[in-house]
């Protein structure tokens, strides 16, 4: 995901070294912060998401069906079964 930080003076050469250098650490530390969350978030998705079809895994789909199944029965609504 690139970006662009864009800073803007009247006057010529009016950041000096110490300051672009400032600067420059602080997008490093921004993009550093943004491969993190975007390395968080694709963690999360693969830890619940097939990563072939994307579709919910194992975990994911139990979970759902728990609480469909505790929706229905708090609901008076009995979820079907087979016998």
């Amino acid at each position: 995901m690139p970006g662009v930080i864009v800073l803007y003076s009247k006057e010529a050469r009016e950041f000096d070294d110490e300051e672009t250098a400032l600067l420059v650490e602080l997008a490093g530390d921004i993009s550093f912060a943004l491969d993190y969350i975007n390395n968080e978030e694709r963690i999360e998705y693969l830890a619940f998401h097939d990563t072939l079809t994307g579709l919910a895994n194992r975990t994911t789909l139990h979970q759902r069906l728990t609480e469909a199944i505790d929706n229905a029965a708090h609901s008076g609504n009995p979820p079907l079964c087979c016998s």
